[in-house]
């Protein structure tokens, strides 16, 4: 059978194996450091939208959930996705607070890339073209962010 995948976790694991000495630990060691930014970005999520308090309480949830640790030790596309796809929320919740264009195409190219690791990255997008289009009642912001999206 044909297997189908995504350039984007492959393209990343490649630029983590052709860098160290033994692939696997390296990937692993690469995984467990983006599942730490993830949970500091879960915090900024959490603090930005209720406060520091909810923020640490998120990311503690998230640094102890059984799901996290065991995909962080496995090679898959989990760490990476979770970490862009939260990454691009947090440009996205910045661009809604000071609406500057380049968060807004930032983040577009965020969620993109993780269009890349896993194709249900489409949905978010989707999702926040819509949330521009009501929100910002932007035709032209959406339709950048949707453009930069595409790319």
């Amino acid at each position: 059978g044909e297997v189908v995948r995504t350039p984007g976790s492959p393209s990343f694991l490649g630029g983590v194996y052709h860098r160290r000495g033994n692939p696997v630990h390296s990937a692993l060691t690469v995984q467990i450091f983006l599942d730490g930014g993830l949970c500091g970005l879960v915090y900024l999520r959490g603090a930005r939208l209720f406060s520091r308090r909810v923020g640490l309480w998120a990311a503690g949830l998230q640094a102890v959930s059984t799901v996290a640790i065991v995909s962080s030790v496995q090679i898959l596309s989990d760490s990476l996705f979770a970490f862009l796809l939260t990454a691009a929320i947090l440009l996205l919740m910045r661009h809604f607070r000071t609406p500057r264009w380049w968060l807004m195409l930032i983040g577009g190219l965020v969620v993109g890339s993780a269009c890349y690791v896993r194709p249900v990255g489409l949905f978010f997008g989707a999702a926040a073209v819509l949330v521009l289009l009501l929100r910002c009642r932007s035709v032209r912001s959406a339709a950048a962010f949707a453009a930069v999206l595409a790319v």
